[in-house]
């Protein structure tokens, strides 16, 4: 059996207790990492880009590649990507993602905003 979903998917929860997890996460500056460029609060990467697991980010991603959400992290802000991204298990996104490929949720991962796949919205 194949759950297919639209390439638009919105729900609407109360999002506080990821809020209040990510606040306790330590702060991770992508800046710092080869191929990143911060540019208005907005990170811009040529090429894949792996945000760790169990760390806490802020800002907007548009990432010419692969975009992926360690486990356990929390980005506040939206990320944009030419190809896939994938929210690892127990995630969080406090933003929309759009992917020009597709966008995979892992076990327990949430995505508190729009979600935008080129291709497939994969549950896993």
């Amino acid at each position: 059996m194949t759950l297919t979903l639209p390439k638009v998917v919105s729900f609407s929860f109360d999002a506080s207790k990821y809020r209040a997890k990510g606040s306790s996460l330590p702060a991770y500056e992508p800046s710092r990492e080869v191929g990143v460029e911060s540019v208005g609060g907005v990170y811009r990467v040529d090429g894949d880009f792996r945000i760790p697991d169990g760390v806490r980010v802020e800002g907007d991603f548009v990432v010419k590649g692969v975009f992926r959400l360690g486990r356990g992290s929390c980005l506040l802000g939206s990320v944009k990507a030419s190809k896939d991204i994938v929210i690892e298990p127990g995630a969080y996104v406090e933003g929309d993602v759009v992917a020009d490929g597709r966008v995979v949720l892992g076990r327990e991962a949430t995505i508190h905003g729009y979600v935008d796949a080129g291709t497939w919205v994969v549950l896993e």
